[in-house]
């Protein structure tokens, strides 16, 4: 999504006209705008936010500008794996003033409709008000451009939510139409035909989903034995941990932490014990924790701290245990460089691409295990289950550092191919497309040793490896600083 913010970030027409600005503010100005776009450009947002802050003090009555730092804001506050609960709460809300006053100054504009809707969607755990809001905006988006595929698919998830679930099949069908390869898409429709007992057509979204996207996260488990009954009779129990997850997901939505218990411990108890294979598991795994995840919010609803405290152990427990013994296997591919040059190329890429699989279902591993500590309140634990809490929290960071040590390793591995193709590797990387392969390695180790340092920002290994990659790179200044940061660690 946001290279859709970037698109429109780069597409903005950029005009001065000066209302009492000299010369030197209005190059100022342009100079903050532009580092603005290359720090967004770049996922930097603290410093884009900066950079168009400065700007808009000069000239505060550019829409584009106000827009440009909600997107800025936006990207920031929904980064879950950097952002605590309030953070990200902070960064929408200051995403949704900024869109507002886009909108002010320019109420044409489709797409800051579009984004103050996804920054309210984003919000909807505060209140149900928020999911109106998002509708509205997402309403407002589409009657000026009629033809974003975006605004419809936002708006299904959103009437979704609400359980209008006409509105939103009419939504997705309408986006699948303008957009006939967006994968989530697919996967949405085919959610809402499985609820309603329609496997046909929920196994043909899902087949469609992953024809789309081969390595999306759930069309796997969620496609169903078409030989089963497609129209069961209904009651009022889900027969199925799909159902019975949404059931609970609403209950909870519907302030009904009660009922909401009792769904979410009935798809725990529904849920598939066996299933094999490196990714697979771990979506099974993260599955089942996020189940564990909602059961811990509904038992915080009802102040049963004891009960979410042990919930939240157990998920953070099987995630760990479960990425323990995958991540294993990719740390042993600590290779030898004359071992990689041996590997034909596409048994390489095969085996980097089963890497990314793992290290994303990783990471959605660490994000849950973040989201369950952070849904406790702030007041009212006991002394025991704040002792009990710690605890927990020590395997989620425990969790965040395989996910870290895994992102090194994948780094070193990456970096090590792209110096093999620097040098002698005509039979890995091909004569004519070196440059290409030296700098796609390169890139990516640099985006691996940056997610590592992200979950585990005080390993002093962690900079020195960057800056082994800056330096492969050609930026020294770069690799010096992050030299000196190293010095200072332990």
């Amino acid at each position: 999504m946001k290279q859709l913010g970037l698109s429109a970030i780069i597409l903005l027409t950029f005009v001065f006209v000066s209302f009492g600005q000299t010369a030197e503010e209005l190059r100022k100005a342009t100079e903050f705008y532009n580092q603005g776009v290359e720090f967004y450009k770049n996922d930097q947002f603290d410093k884009a936010i900066e950079n168009y802050t400065a700007y808009l003090k000069i000239r505060p009555n550019v829409a584009n500008a106000w827009y440009n730092r909600g997107l800025a804001y936006y990207f920031n506050g929904i980064d879950l794996a950097k952002n605590t609960g309030e953070t990200t709460r902070k960064n929408l809300n200051s995403a949704i003033a900024d869109f507002s006053e886009a909108i002010k100054l320019d109420s044409n504009s489709a797409e800051a409709f579009l984004y103050r809707g996804k920054s309210y969607f984003w919000l909807r755990l505060d209140g149900i008000k928020f999911v109106d809001s998002a509708i509205s905006d997402f309403s407002q988006a589409l009657k000026l451009n009629s033809n974003s595929a975006d605004a419809y698919f936002e708006r299904s998830i959103a009437y979704s939510e609400k359980n209008q679930w006409e509105n939103a099949l009419a939504d997705l069908n309408k986006a699948i139409q303008l957009n006939p390869n967006n994968a989530d898409a697919y996967f949405e429709r085919g959610k809402i035909y499985s609820s309603n007992k329609k496997t046909d057509l929920a196994n043909a979204d899902f087949r469609a989903t992953l024809r789309i996207s081969p390595n999306h996260p759930y069309a796997k488990i969620w496609i169903k034995d078409a030989s089963q009954n497609t129209n069961p009779p209904q009651t009022a129990a889900a027969q199925d941990w799909q159902s019975a997850f949404e059931e609970g997901k609403n209950a909870l939505r519907q302030n009904q932490p009660d009922r909401a218990i009792t769904a979410f411990q009935r798809a725990i108890n529904l849920f598939p014990t066996n299933f094999e294979g490196d990714q697979i598991e771990l979506l099974f795994v993260n599955q089942k924790a996020a189940i564990q995840e909602n059961l811990a919010n509904a038992q915080i609803a009802k102040k049963d701290y004891d009960g979410a405290i042990k919930t939240c152990s157990d998920a953070q427990q099987f995630l760990y245990k479960t990425l323990v013994n995958k991540i294993s296997k990719i740390e042993k591919f600590k290779f030898d460089p004359s071992m990689l040059v041996e590997i034909s190329k596409s048994k390489l890429d095969l085996m980097i691409m089963n890497f990314d699989l793992v290290l994303s279902q990783a990471e959605k591993s660490a994000e849950i295990g973040k989201r369950c500590i952070n849904a406790f309140p702030q007041n009212g634990l006991s002394t025991l289950q704040q002792m009990s809490l710690i605890a927990v929290g020590m395997l989620k960071v425990g969790t965040a550092e395989l996910v870290a040590n895994t992102f090194f390793t994948t780094s070193s591995l990456r970096l090590t191919l792209s110096q093999i193709c620097q040098g002698k590797g005509k039979n890995l990387c091909g004569e004519n497309s070196r440059n290409n392969e030296i700098n796609k390695y390169a890139d990516k180790s640099l985006a691996d040793i940056n997610k590592a340092i992200g979950y585990a920002p005080s390993v002093k290994t962690f900079y020195l490896h960057r800056a082994a990659i800056y330096r492969h790179l050609g930026k020294n200044d770069l690799a010096l600083t992050d030299e000196a940061k190293a010095g200072q660690l332990k």
